[in-house]
């Protein structure tokens, strides 16, 4: 399959191209790029076709599938251009700002017989095969604490500016609703959120806590936001073990990352194998794509922007 990338930006070249390149399933990378002078030695990247246009692109290229990259607020505009072209699209988180805009895009696609996905990775590293298995053969899970929060980006940052869909909770809401999904496997009871700062200048909110409660007696507690030290931590608690690890939301697809396990007081460590995020994502989408079996992908983006809407909602009503 072919993929065309539409925007260059720092994920696409840190994780994404080389990541496609892992891919038998691949066999050609186009690139939609305005700044298309940015894309050195392009060859070396095993890129084809490069257009400075994103209409172009879409009107030139012969690739089936269409990955977009660009800041949040552009996010709805190119997709329904790539679907309209006859291409099943994958973009990045968030993919949409709004459960109405999500259900219109879900809709388009189902009825234009494409796939529509939303490029939440986390899921697929083999780490939470091991954590899931763990705690299912010690009683499961009824305690999740999660923390990821990174330094202050510069302030020209698009997830600064609330006009191109910036702010905390639409960017690092996705990973509350996959990581509470992939571990309880059940739709939250109540869902609370607080929004914890602010940008100073452009007052989009940069930290929020969340306190989820899920059925039978479960609850995960977590932090998230762009104004502290470097935290990507995750801490699994039940009633026979708990488990500790990091590098839970971004790992480097050649880590072998140490789980710390407790139970009765004696703690062990557990090597997980290494995994690219994306060239398992992607692996999976490509599979689901030809086999016209691809049902979960939407069904997964209405599920998470219905919970983030949730969070967004708590937050407004408690607002401080």
């Amino acid at each position: 399959m072919k993929i065309l990338i539409i925007g260059y930006s720092s994920i696409v070249r840190r994780r994404i191209i080389s990541a496609l390149h892992h891919l038998d399933e691949i066999v050609g990378i186009d690139l939609a790029t305005r700044c298309p002078d940015e894309v050195i030695n392009p060859l070396d990247l095993g890129i084809g076709n490069i257009y400075g246009s994103y209409k172009e692109a879409l009107e030139q290229t012969d690739a089936e599938l269409v990955y977009i990259s660009l800041v949040n607020s552009l996010h709805g505009h190119w997709v329904r251009a790539a679907l309209q072209a006859g291409k099943h699209v994958v973009v990045d988180k968030p993919a949409f700002l709004s459960l109405a805009e999500t259900e219109h895009m879900v809709k388009m696609a189902d009825q234009a017989g494409l796939c529509l996905a939303e490029a939440i990775v986390i899921g697929d590293h083999p780490q939470f095969n091991l954590v899931r298995n763990l705690v299912e053969t010690h009683g499961g899970i009824t305690r999740l604490f999660a923390a990821f929060s990174v330094p202050p980006f510069p302030q020209s940052n698009y997830r600064n500016h609330s006009e191109l869909g910036g702010g905390a909770l639409l960017d690092m809401g996705s990973y509350v609703a996959e990581l509470g999904q992939i571990l309880f496997k059940k739709d939250p009871e109540e869902v609370a959120c607080r929004v914890l700062d602010y940008h100073t200048q452009t007052k989009v909110d940069t930290a929020f806590s969340v306190l989820i409660r899920y059925p039978g007696a479960g609850c995960f507690v977590g932090h998230f936001g762009f104004d502290t030290e470097y935290q990507n931590r995750l801490i699994v608690i039940g009633p026979q073990i708990s488990i500790a690890l990091d590098r839970v939301f971004t790992i480097p697809p050649d880590l072998k990352n140490k789980i710390f396990v407790n139970q009765l007081n004696k703690q062990s460590i557990v090597t997980c194998p290494s995994g690219n995020t994306f060239s398992l994502f992607f692996s999976r989408l490509i599979k689901a794509i030809k086999s016209k079996a691809w049902e979960e992908f939407p069904r997964n983006m209405l599920r998470n922007v219905s919970f983030r809407e949730k969070m967004q909602h708590s937050a407004q009503e408690n607002s401080i």
